[in-house]
């Protein structure tokens, strides 16, 4: 699973520091959008990638929405070609999407193995479904791109207009109290399912695209919500953790201090995942005390 957040900074003399957009307070900050992977292993969510981010911003007067001043002061040091913390610098300016398909075959090139992509629908595009599907996984996320166009009855429509014409077969799921519209269309030759659901009969209604025919409503809600735990990942490192409170100019330590921060919290989550397991017998006693 993928998510980004808004790390915020102190100073624009640390390297490759911009103004970025935080949705939550609706305004701009200075800083990095730090952008993680995570895989769930049935128990607890593990960070096992990420990359930093910064915004060029559209006024050409300020670069990165700094004063050019203060865009000139920032911090510089020479990399050596070939080196992991050249690129590190160098995906502060690739897109977010391409940072993702970036870890996805990476993660699959080193063995990781899991059965979905989840992300929200900032993520949610052509390009990480296409990604998805040839590396052999599935792809379940939330779906917003107005102007995009499938193939549904041999028509071309945007899934706002598939929703309209099937407005007739809305279903009640009753587990999650949700009402909902199952269509199958097709985006550029994959089959793609699309399910419309809302709270309540007049609650905004809301897209999530699965590339799995072979789950129902039920089962794609259920797989859909372990994203949430990326969410908790973020609450929890910036509360409990201090992540991202390095103030280094240094953009080198801005990278090992993320890289620490992940570490301690596999292995805090880890920990806490077998403190709290209820078992009766000597053996889960014994065995816990050799895994920890």
């Amino acid at each position: 699973m993928f998510d980004d957040s808004p790390i915020m900074k102190t100073g624009s003399s640390i390297e490759g520091v911009s103004r970025i957009w935080n949705h939550v307070i609706h305004r701009s900050i200075l800083g990095y959008q730090l952008l993680v992977m995570g895989i769930y292993n049935g128990t607890i969510f593990i960070p096992i990638n990420f990359s930093l981010h910064r915004e060029k911003g559209r006024n050409t007067k300020k670069p990165f929405g700094l004063k050019p001043k203060h865009y000139k002061a920032q911090y510089k040091k020479y990399r050596s070609k070939n080196t992991f913390g050249l690129e590190r610098k160098k995906e502060l300016d690739i897109s977010k999407v391409s940072s993702v398909i970036k870890m996805i075959k990476y993660a699959v090139k080193r063995g990781v193995t899991a059965d979905y992509v989840l992300t929200d629908s900032w993520f949610t595009c052509w390009e990480l479904v296409e990604t998805s599907i040839n590396s052999g996984l599935g792809f379940i996320g939330m779906f917003s791109k107005v102007k995009t166009l499938f193939t549904y009855n041999n028509k071309k429509l945007t899934y706002k207009e598939i929703r309209h014409a099937n407005r007739s077969k809305i279903k009640r799921n009753r587990r999650f109290n949700l009402y909902y519209i199952r269509t199958v269309v097709d985006w550029k030759g994959e089959k793609i399912v699309l399910y419309f659901t809302r709270k309540g009969k007049r609650g905004n209604w809301k897209t999530i695209l699965s590339t799995d025919l072979s789950l129902n409503f039920t089962e794609t809600i259920e797989i859909y919500q372990i994203r949430w735990s990326i969410e908790v990942f973020f609450k929890e490192s910036k509360q409990l953790l201090g992540l991202g409170k390095s103030q280094s100019n240094d953009f080198d330590a801005q990278i090992g201090d993320t890289t620490i921060n992940l570490i301690q919290y596999t292995f805090l989550t880890f920990q806490n995942s077998i403190e709290k397991y209820e078992s009766l017998g000597k053996l889960f006693k014994n065995t816990k005390e050799n895994i920890i």
